[in-house]
């Protein structure tokens, strides 16, 4: 919603009273004289000054998008009021850049950190859908242009027409390289979050079926570690801090389609089975139709290979924008263990996609996050359509705030004092738990797993039992963001490397293996 700020400021009167000058003044007058002319002159600067404030905060401010995408959230039992209000300003977050007419719909999980794998934070799993048509996707990115980013990134989609027999009609196809680089595989289908598809207008834009399954430790196991709810962002970050908001809004960027196909990778392509590599190339997301190397570039391919300094380009390989991480540390080929569903992990900030974050540290959107949501079809705010200033992605986060919490006092029909003054009984109404068939899954979530028809996620209802089960099923499909601990370990030699979590706090995809394994202990 616009609000717009009119204001009219006084203008002095050029033409200031004069005594005659024919008529000489006493010392007397002349002090009363200036006495008063300086009275005048000081109420008309505390009438003047407020509005002058108002007018300076006009400016200043961007205007709220007239349209912008919409979040829904539900909460699992166990949340607390702080934990809800980070989402509920990560979502202000995206609104305030993404201006789709769609509504996107999230399942929030905290769970106690010693049921989740050793020193993951947290993480965000999307429904996705890997069976959309790239020539259906091509179409709706055009009638989807909106940037100057749009019209480069449409005009130099990676595109191969080929007709594989007499049944098979010519249809659009994009080709792929993996690690052997010698050869490619060519592909006509793409995989889809939900909340990307909805806003390309390829799923209903308002259905209220679950698109992502976020969860969050609550931290219990790391006892030199915080939350940091500060979501007004008033005060410095504590420096043994993690900020919550900005992991929300990290999480969020998963589910609404910073995904990459090449996380699904299990072995190399020469060691891989036919299916084993064509898994991988279904897994190929609209993200990574701008994923490009020099040396793919020239050969007029993707880049989906584990391992090369691959990069984020719109105009077919020959602008690198930003680089993306480089895959399983266990690929060997340059890899750098950190997910490519991330930017690079380098010396400075990407974005926040970024793979690490640190204690202390309040990571912020930058321009090359909204570049890659733009060209994936997602609308950016009319003002960033011609480019991204800095000055253009400041947050104004003490009304980000205020708008959350309104936002949860207005569901429940209270006020915003009421809502803190019985935060924990309010927080508790807030949160919705269905399990109708009584299988320690919510059926929202169950649901969006069945129809993303990739997740092998009943490997713990059928027999297993964790542990090694973390490396199969669901564990492949974790995407998640770390935390170097060096400022908290006790011995720096402990450090691990970046491909495994002990050491490292980390977040990203993850499955809900800690759900099922919460649910179905002894209460």
């Amino acid at each position: 919603m616009n609000t717009k700020v009119t204001t009219s400021l006084d203008r002095d009167n050029p033409k200031l009273e004069q005594l005659s000058a024919n008529v000489p003044r006493s010392p007397l007058q002349a002090k009363e004289s200036l006495c008063h002319k300086y009275r005048n002159r000081m109420a008309q600067l505390m009438k003047t000054a407020p509005k002058l404030a108002i007018a300076l905060a006009a400016l200043l401010s961007k205007p709220a998008p007239v349209e912008a995408a919409s979040f829904n959230f539900t909460y699992a039992p166990g949340a607390t009021l702080e934990q809800m209000l980070g989402f509920e300003v990560a979502a202000n977050v995206w609104s305030n850049f993404l201006v789709d007419d769609v509504e996107v719909n999230l399942f929030v999980d905290i769970v106690d950190s010693s049921l989740l794998p050793a020193n993951v934070v947290g993480g965000s799993l999307p429904g996705v859908n890997p069976g959309y048509d790239y020539g259906e996707f091509r179409n709706e990115l055009y009638a989807d242009r909106t940037s100057n980013n749009d019209w480069t990134a449409y005009s130099n989609l990676n595109l191969y027409t080929y007709q594989s027999g007499a049944n098979d009609p010519y249809a659009d196809r994009y080709r792929v390289a993996f690690e052997r680089g010698n050869s490619y595989w060519y592909n006509k289908n793409l995989t889809l979050t939900n909340a990307n598809a909805k806003a390309l207008g390829l799923r209903p834009t308002h259905d209220n079926a679950m698109d992502g399954y976020i969860v969050m430790s609550d931290l219990s196991d790391h006892l030199l570690v915080d939350w940091d709810y500060n979501y007004r962002r008033d005060s410095s970050a504590p420096w043994f801090s993690l900020d919550y908001a900005s992991v929300a809004i990290h999480e969020i960027g998963h589910a609404l389609g910073f995904i990459s196909g090449i996380d699904s990778a299990l072995v190399r392509e020469a060691s891989g089975t036919f299916e084993q590599n064509l898994d991988r190339l279904f897994r190929t997301t609209s993200l990574d139709l701008f994923r490009y190397s020099k040396w793919s570039k020239n050969k007029g391919w993707l880049d989906l290979a584990v391992g090369p300094k691959s990069y984020l380009s719109i105009d077919g390989g020959r602008t690198a924008l930003a680089d993306f991480s480089r895959g399983n540390k266990n690929f060997g080929l340059g890899s750098d263990g950190f997910q490519g569903s991330h930017w690079k992990q380098q010396g400075n900030e990407i974005g926040i996609m970024d793979p690490l974050i640190f204690l202390g540290e309040r990571p912020e959107v930058q321009a090359p996050d909204l570049q890659a949501f733009d060209i994936m079809g997602w609308d950016l705010r009319s003002d960033l359509r011609d480019g991204i200033s800095s000055s253009e992605l400041n947050l104004n986060w003490f009304d980000l705030t205020s708008q959350a919490e309104q936002r949860l006092a207005n569901s429940l029909g209270i006020s915003v004092a009421d809502l803190f003054a019985n935060s924990t009984t309010w927080a508790n109404s807030l949160t919705s738990w269905v399990d109708t068939d009584n299988d320690s899954v919510d059926d929202r979530v169950e649901q969006m797993l069945e129809n993303s028809e990739v997740y092998n996620w009943c490997w713990i209802l059928c027999g297993g039992s964790g542990g090694g089960s973390w490396q199969s099923g669901l564990w492949q499909e974790f995407r998640w963001q770390t935390l170097p601990t060096e400022a908290i370990q006790a011995n720096a030699q402990s450090v691990p490397e970046p491909t495994s979590t002990t050491g490292f706090l980390a977040l990203g995809v993850l499955g809900i293996g800690s759900r099922l394994k919460r649910r179905s202990q002894p209460l």
